[in-house]
This record gives structure tokens, sequence and C-alpha cells, in this order.
């Protein structure tokens, strides 16, 4: 800021983005200075004395008033008008492209619900402004329509109203008042809502909106907050939460206002000091809290034993607005949520109420809490059909059958698919886990022979989609001959067969809820899918009123051992399995229900499960709810030996009440008769171990194994031979993804190939994202020209473009931790395809998609495209052009990094290809990233976890720690050392006084891809070992097996020490030092 003289305005100086505002202001201060004449006249032929003095202090302000990186421009200018004229050539460019830029940036502001009128009206007119400085005039009529399509569907009301006026009445000055008197009237209603200053708190607070439809809440500058635990977490917005209170004095609606969104938050909270700044009583006792003003009661809140106290709101409410946390209480609602696969509250209360099951109980304890994994995994429902007039009267009139899309992973039985039946009349459904879909007939023959014996008849229709697995000769000879009516659904009608449609939709949702609660690997989605249809059976109906397991056996289900899908659990130990002075029970994880032993299945680890009918469970909390997947690790002789199952199949989870107990004795039992099976798949009885058990496994061990890396496709022919329907089918859809991107940018035209020009080939490369986590974040095929037969100064000239170091991201990062900068992942799309081609090139068409009736033509290139030899230049250039219009400076000492200075708030950005990491303040991250969507397809990954194999974290105290843990897996997964055994040191201390005349290795390939790859690790993330892996990197010539040796011990050494990180941090200002 510069203050001109003692009582003048100070003025923002100059720079990049701001001329329209400065030329206002400085223009001012030289009317002010009564200097204004010098550089709107023309220059006299012979300027007196007085006049060169006044034009010198002209040209000072101007000149003072400027950026340093503005000086440039003017530097050899004598005169105040020549500097101020250059000044305005240079920002008042009346090119194509200025315009472009601004018009789509104009039409592109959009004011959100909660945003501010003032600032959005100034931010329309500053665009319009800047418009008109390089020659584009709007006229006041498209200025009045500007400002009414940029607010919210909120304000239709009044944008009616104005539409009613005469034409020449809409002026943008009326427009403006009229927005503005509405925006204000709003904000006071607002302010006079019940509550709603006494709630606006800075304090975290989480809920879910009133509308399923709408965001809650709007994304603002995140805030970072210390919990109890010292943890520190970050806010990802902030919104108004409405809902009901009920005290002596009545029902209140209440308003929280700039209520934090904490999704990492366990609980909701309030705070007490906002309420009482606001002039609220606050009133704690033993065992209850009041809030009350004006002798009036608004909230009352009860202690829940936890040093909390709950607000008790309003009961229709409840279900929308509640306040989520752990209970132990055996009868609680919420435990009886997670208890019955996440099923509605309404449903599990029917249980009781209309006494539909044996077993159940709820007590006073109603407060469920938002279930975060309902919410993410059934907020997003699509509309299915309402029932069908028509019900059969009888069990077997009609069944419904479906078979579901492919699973992402293969169970571990290697099923793929789920096939349903649904009885009409019952509701009562089955599955089968198939692995092909040719197995369908196979199964509906299986099902319709049980359902024989169990009622004596055959059913009588048979209704499914137009499915290839349900049309063809065989199946449609086997209904005949069986009496069977086949009905089938119109083709793309799932409507006609929304029963199983919707049957599906729920099933799924279940499934998904109970692998999420219980942190399962994907590959258990067998196991949680027929415990969800076992559960689904016991819950009621809307129609009949009934559980389908009632409808369909004339018994009432008994819940009391239903329990929390993958809780712990401890399955006693036989006597005959165990030594005298053994426990008497081994740990494991409930994995669902047994119906042939009538027991539970008990998982130990390793794909092994026990089945046991005395267990004791220990419901909440669930054991692996809150931690990561972790590689299973080794289990001692006793585990192998209880185990009577090996899990190579899933087995039936279905089985009959009352069957199973707690207790450490076991009972004999009642049976009920026989229910039938949720699947029909056989399961491999291993033989008893004669042999005594020495104990059991650790009380703590990591049961699960990540997820296993899959082969990617080679090129379009291995995707079409894939077995795995699911994989397949993602990677075809990703093809068809690239040739999306590829025609939208116009890419090429189909030409005849010209006599005498060389047509290069193209191929499909795949390849799977990951997360940090090791988890497919997605499917990626990309078409890759084959640039190796271009040839020099024929097909292309120049190529070079930089590469990122290391040692600039390592810097970037330090310099984000000391100025306190966020940093944010950003993923250009189809980034080579923006890049320029300047040189002539010819393509044969992509494999499987080559253009019917034309396939003698081939592709001319408009644009860059992966695998060209110019392409990474092309893009490089492209992206710094457009970083450079942004006011970003490329680094002298590293091309691929661009820094820019805005207001003091420096900026950074790191390009990588398509990668991009953004370091600055959150606002001017928004900005330029919406600056980019103008020109670019992108995807913000938000702050950077992950970045070329680099897992980065955000420490509590500012600073970053880099952890290469799946690349140290991928190494020793590589070089064959998962059982190979621990070290502490990464080198023997010895390793250099020895001199043995071991042998020389016969091939010193695997010796130099492994020094190779540790070299990597050490340069990134782990400089304990850059010592080790260079000593050893001198020997890459003619290694010995000692020397072999030595590298596998720093192998070891790393799958030791894997969970270390290295911490980037600067203390203090960086200084050169000589």
């Amino acid at each position: 800021m510069l203050s001109l003289k003692e009582n003048n305005p100070q003025i923002v100086k100059l720079n990049a983005n701001n001329y329209s505002v400065w030329k206002f202001k400085m223009e001012m201060i030289l009317i002010k200075e009564d200097l204004f004449h010098l550089i709107e006249d023309d220059t006299p032929s012979q300027p007196d004395e007085k006049y060169i003095k006044k034009d010198r202090q002209a040209r000072a302000i101007i000149n003072l008033c400027i950026e340093d990186s503005q000086i440039i421009h003017i530097k050899y200018e004598t005169t105040a008008k020549a500097t101020w004229n250059k000044l305005k050539a240079i920002h008042e460019r009346s090119n194509l492209s200025s315009k472009l830029f601004l018009l789509r940036k104009l039409y592109a502001t959009k004011m959100s619900e909660d945003g501010n009128m003032n600032e959005h009206i100034a931010q329309m007119l500053e665009l319009i402004d800047k418009l008109k400085a390089v020659g584009e005039e709007i006229k006041d009529d498209h200025i009045a329509a500007l400002l009414l399509v940029s607010v919210p569907k909120s304000y239709d009301t009044l944008i009616t109203a104005l539409e009613a006026r005469p034409e020449n009445e809409l002026t943008p000055e009326l427009i403006k008042n009229k927005l503005t008197d509405e925006y204000n009237r709003r904000k006071e209603q607002d302010l006079d809502r019940n509550l709603a200053q006494a709630f606006k708190t800075n304090v975290s607070f989480k809920s879910r909106n009133q509308n399923k439809n709408d965001k809650f809440y709007e994304t603002a500058d995140s805030i970072k907050i210390i919990v109890a635990d010292g943890k520190i977490i970050s806010s990802q917005g902030t919104g108004k939460i409405y809902f009901q209170t009920i005290t002596k004095d009545g029902i209140h609606e209440i308003c929280l206002q700039n209520a934090y969104y904490l999704p990492q938050l366990e609980c909701n909270l309030l705070s007490v000091k906002r309420i009482t700044e606001k002039g609220f009583t606050v009133d704690f006792n033993k065992n209850k809290c009041v809030v009350m003003k004006d002798k009036t009661v608004y909230l009352e809140a009860i202690s829940n034993n936890s040093s909390l106290y709950e607000v008790i709101m309003h009961e229709d409410k409840v279900s929308n607005h509640n306040f989520a946390y752990n209970c132990n209480n055996h009868n609680c609602l919420y435990l009886w949520h997670k208890r019955l696969g996440h099923r509605n509250i309404n449903s599990i209360k029917q249980l009781v109420k209309e006494n539909l099951a044996d077993g159940i109980q709820l007590d006073n304890c109603q407060h469920i809490g938002d279930c975060i994994h309902c919410i993410k995994n059934k907020l997003s429902e699509f509309p299915y059909p309402k029932e069908a007039k028509y019900r059969a009267t009888h069990p077997l009139d009609l069944v419904h059958s479906d078979l579901c899309e492919p699973m992402p992973t293969q169970s571990v039985s290697g099923k793929y698919y789920i096939l349903t039946f649904v009885d009409d009349y019952s509701r009562y459904s089955m599955i089968y886990l198939l692995s092909k879909k040719d197995e369908v007939l196979s199964k509906l023959k299986e099902y319709i022979a049980m359902t024989r014996n169990k009622f004596g008849r055959t059913l009588k229709v048979l209704r499914s989609d137009n499915g290839g697995e349900y049309i063809g000769k065989e199946i449609e000879d086997f209904l005949k001959e069986q009496g069977i009516v086949h009905q089938l659904t119109v083709p793309y009608s799932p409507q006609q067969n929304g029963i199983s449609e919707r049957k599906n939709r729920t099933l799924i949702e279940m499934t998904r809820c109970l692998l999420s609660e219980a942190n399962l690997p994907q590959r258990f989605w067998a196991e949680a899918a027929m415990t969800a249809t076992y559960l689904q059976n016991r819950l009621p109906t809307k129609p009949k009123g009934k559980t389908p397991y009632e409808l369909w056996t004339n018994r009432k289900p008994n819940l009391s051992h239903i329990k929390v899908f993958g809780c712990k659990a401890y399955a006693y130990i036989q006597k005959q399995k165990r030594g005298k002075l053994d426990s008497k029970a081994v740990e494991g994880i409930f994995l669902g229900y047994d119906y042939r032993s009538k027991g539970y299945r008990i998982y130990l680890g390793d794909n092994k499960i026990m089945i046991s009918r005395t267990v004791k469970f220990i419901e909440n909390p669930l054991p692996y709810a809150k931690k990561e997947a972790k590689e299973l690790q080794n289990q001692d002789e006793t585990t192998q030996q209880l185990v009577e199952l090996e899990l190579k199949h899933e087995d039936n989870h279905s089985m009959e009440e009352g069957e199973i107990n707690e207790r450490t004795e076991v009972n004999p039992c009642e049976d009920d008769g026989d229910e039938l099976s949720n699947s029909q798949i056989q399961t491999s009885q291993h033989r008893r171990s004669e042999r005594k058990t020495k104990g059991i496994p650790p009380e703590r061990f990591a049961f699960f194994a990540n997820p296993e890396r899959i082969k990617e496709p080679k090129g379009w022919n291995d995707v079409l031979k894939m077995e795995n329907p699911y994989e397949k089918q993602k990677w075809i859809e990703s093809t068809k993804e690239e040739m999306k991107s590829l025609q939208k940018n116009e890419t090429w035209k189909l030409v005849t190939p010209p006599s005498g020009k060389k047509v290069i080939g193209c191929k499909w490369t795949f390849k799977a994202k990951y997360d940090s986590k090791g988890n497919i974040e997605r499917y990626k095929a990309r078409l890759v020209a084959q640039g190796f037969s271009q040839k020099f100064g024929t097909d292309y000239d120049e190529t070079f473009a930089p590469v990122v170091t290391y040692t600039t991201i390592s810097t970037f990062l330090a310099a984000a931790a000391y100025k306190n900068l966020n940093v944010t992942h950003v993923d250009i799309k189809t980034a080579f395809l923006h890049g320029n081609l300047e040189d002539e090139v010819y393509m044969s068409q992509p494999e499987g998609y080559i253009e019917a009736g034309q396939e003698q033509k081939v592709c001319k290139l408009n644009k860059a495209i992966y695998g060209l030899k110019q392409a990474a230049r092309a893009w490089h250039l492209k992206i710094g052009e457009s970083l450079i219009k942004y006011g970003f400076e490329q680094s002298k000492a590293d091309p691929c990094l661009f820094k820019f200075a805005n207001n003091g708030n420096p900026m950074y950005i790191i390009v990588y290809v398509d990668d991009l990491l953004i370091a600055g303040k959150d606002e001017d991250i928004r900005k330029i990233i919406k600056e980019l969507e103008e020109e670019y397809e992108l995807k913000n990954l938000g702050e950077v976890n992950y970045y070329l194999g680099i897992n980065i974290e955000r420490t509590k105290e500012g600073n970053f720690a880099l952890n290469q843990k799946n690349k140290i897996e991928e190494i020793i997964e590589k070089f064959n050392l998962k059982e190979a055994k621990p070290t502490n040191i990464p080198m023997d201390p010895n390793y250099l006084k020895q001199e043995g005349e071991d042998d020389i290795l016969p091939n010193n390939t695997q010796y130099r891809k492994a020094v190779g790859a540790l070299l990597y690790i050490a340069t990134v993330s782990r400089p304990d070992i850059a010592v080790a892996v260079n000593i050893l990197s001198r020997r890459n010539e003619k290694p010995r097996e000692r020397d072999w040796n030595a590298v596998k011990r720093i192998i070891r050494y790393l799958k030791t020490t894997a969970e270390l990180k290295l911490i980037i941090n600067m203390d203090k200002e960086p200084i050169l030092t000589a």
C-alpha cells in the first residue's frame, strides 16, 4: 500500500490482475493533484519548465504505484503520457482471446444461495468494466439480464415480478437496487429466527439437510480444529441447520447459522460460550441442561454418561436431525439398526410395535444419530416404481428373478454375480452366487426343486428381464416342460420387473453398509450379501405388514441371536482341540450365520473360518471400523488347528431361530425344521487334526490382506479375452470415455490417406489408478500413437519437455509448510489433447472403434496425442502459456515450477504432465482452479495425499510427512521377500571389512533392478538407506553373492520400517549463504 501524501487515500499497486480498478483510482489521484491533463492531452512540441516539472511529478506518481513486475514495461519511458499509454497497451489488449476469457468468466459467475449479494454484483460489474476496457461494449439491457440470471433460483419470484415491468424501466441500476433490497430483507429475516443468533457458533456442528436432494453446506475456507484427543481436523464448509426441539414451553424451530461441517467428528457439538454471548442462560445440573431466555425454555439436554449432554428434539424430526453416539445398551435402537443390516428405523420400530418378531426389545434409548454408513452407501438413490397393483395370493404363484451386474471384486470362492429369486406373495428372497452367467439355468433348477419339496407344488409364473441368461432355448424348453409361464419385461423397461430391481438395490445397499461399517475388504461381499438377505427376510414389508419369513414359514422370526456383522467375537474351543492350560476361546470376527450346523461363522484370518454355536460377542465398538485393512500377520500353529472350515467357498447363511446361545457351555438346541438356504454353495470340510494346540492367536492381530493389484491388459485383444466380467466392463467403459474426450476435442478427422504420406499406428494402453491405501480409484484407458515410427525432420522437429525433479517437490512442500499454505492436487483430463500440433501426422483408426463403411480411411491429427514424439512438449508449452497468462512466472531453476504473488499472498504450481500441485491460500487456489476450468476439463482431487507414488500427509504442526509404503511393498513382492526375517539396520556394520572371494553372480540383471528401485526410494523419502545403497551401487557390474545378500538386507530393513516417514518442514525462512 502507498500513501502519496499525508491526506491522500491509499492505492493498491498495479499488478497483472487489477488494472481496471487501479486505472480508475489513479485517474482520481491525478485529477486531485491537477495532473490528469498530462496523460489526456497531447504533449506540446516545446514544453516549458513548469510543464516538465509537472510531467515528472505525474510520471513519479504512476511509477510508484505499480508492482516491481510492471517496471520492466515502462522503465525506458520518459513522459507521463508515454508511461500511461504503455501500461494501457499492455493491460487493455483488445484481442479475441482476452475478450473470450472475460466473457466466459462473466457468464460463468453465479451467486451461491448463501452468497453475499453486494460482493456478487461488484464482481459482475468489475468484469463488465474489464470487457469495456478491451473494446467489448455490453448494453444496459444485457447487463440487467446477466444480473438476473446469475442469482440463485430462490430469487425467481422477484425476477418474475420484475419481468412484468416495461422493458425501458429494467435498468441495471434498478436491478441492482431490487436484488440488494431483497438480499437485505432475507438477511434480517434470518436474524429474527428463534435462537438463530444464539447458535451462531464457531464450534463444529454436523447434521443432515432436510431436503435430501440438496447439499446442506457451502464450501468455504477450511478451518482447523483441535479435538479432545489432540488430533486436528478440517472443516469442509459452512451452512444452516434447521431442527426442532421440544421443551415444557412447547416446540421450537431452531436455526444454526454458519455451522461448520466436519465429517470426521463423531458427534455434533454446540458451543455454550456462543449461546451465552447472545444473552441466553445455560443452566447445568447433574443430569440435565436447560437453555432459556426471557423465562422461556428453548432447549433441553440430558446427560448420556459420557461427559456430554444430548439435545432433546421433537420426535418428528429425530430421524432427520439427531445426534450420533456410541451406546453400550444391548436394547438400544442404534445397536439394533446395526444388527439388522442398517435397516430404516421405522421398520425396526414396526417389528416391536406390532410384535412381528420374537427376541427383540427396545428401551428408552431412541436416539439413533446420523449413520455415516447409511449416508455413504444409500444417499444417491434412483427412483423406483411403486408396488404393482396385482399381488399374488399364495407362495410360488409368481416369482421375480434378476441377475445383478458383476461385482467389482471376485469373492473368496471366485464368484462375481448374485442371482435373486423373490416370491411375490411373501417377498421372501433367496440368492445364489455365480461365477458365470451361464450358471443361471442350473440354479433355477435347484430353486424349483427345493420349493417343490417345501410346498409340494411348482411355481406358476417366473418373471424376469430380457437378459440373455433368461431367454436361451435351453431355459425356455425347461420352463415349458415344468409347465411354468415365463413373463418377460419389455426391453429397456426395468420398471416392469420392479420387485427384483428394488430387491437388488436394497440388497446391494445393505451389503455396502455391512462392509463399510466392519471395514472388511470387498472380497467379502458374498458373506455380507448373504447376511443381508438373511436379515431382510426377517424385516417387515409394507404391503402385508408382516415379515417375509412369517409369510413363507407361518412362524414369526426370532431375533435374539442377531448380532452386528463384523463385530469382535470369541468362539468356544472344544476340549478335544485345546490343551489343559490353554485358553477356552479364540478371537475372531463375526461374518454371519451357518444354517447347516446352526452356528455362527467366525473369521480367524488367513482365509480360515470357524463354525461355533457358543460365542461371546463384543458389538460396540467394532474392532476394525476405524482402522485400515492391514496385511495378515503370520498366525501361530494354534489358529490352523482350530479351524474346521477353510473359506474357499461361501457357505449358506440361513438358520433357524433360537438355536444359538452365548454361554460358555454347549446346550442342546431346538430344531424348528428346515428353512430354505439363501444360497447353495458347497463348502469343503477339513478333517480334524489329532494334534494338540499350543495356545490361541495373539490378542491383537490384523485380519485382512491388502487388495491385490489387478492385472492390467496389454492391449485391446487382452480386454476382449478377460474372464472377469466386471473388469472387462470397466476397461471397455474407460475406452469409451477416452474416445468421448478425443471426439469432444476434435482430435482428428477421417480422411483418405494421401499417397506418399506415412500412416503411423496406434494402440490402447490400460492403467489402474490406485489411491494412497492401494484401492482402485479408477480404470484408465489411453489411446497412444505409435510415435516410434516417426522420423525426425519429417514427422516432428523439437521434442524436449521438462520433468519436475524430486528436489523441486521437496522444496515446494517445505515452502508450503513454512508459509502455512494449503496444497491441492488437480488432474487435467486428456491433457495432451490440448497441445497444438504443427506437423502433419496421419494415424490409423483405433481398435474397436473403426468407423463402419470407412475402414479404408485414416485419422488426420489436429491435436497432439499421447505417444507422438512432440506431444509432451506441445502440452507443456500450452499449460505454461495458460499459467503465464494468469500472472504466473516460470521458475528459471525448474521450468515445471510456476510462482505468483497476489497482494503479498504467494502461490506456487508444480506441473508433472497432467498432474498439478497448487500451493496457496484457499481463496487463491479456488480462483486459479476456476480459471483453469474455463480452458481445461479437470478433476479437483482435494488436499494432496498421494502424488507420483508418494503418500503425503499433513501433520498437526503443519509440516509434510512423506512415505512410500506402497512402493516398498511392491519391491518386497517383486523380489519374493514377503516372508523374510525383519532387521533393524540397513547394512551389516562389518560389510566393508568382509573380503571373501565368493562367486560373482552369473546374471546381474536382478541386482541392478533392485539397486535402482532402492535408489529411487532413498532419493524420495528414505535418506536413511542412501549410504548403503550408494555403496552397493558400486558393485553393479560384477556383484557377488554377499552383495546380493546386502541388497536383500536393505529390502528387509524397509519391510521392518515401512511406516517411517520423512518430515518436510522449514523452521525458519531460508537465507542464502556462501
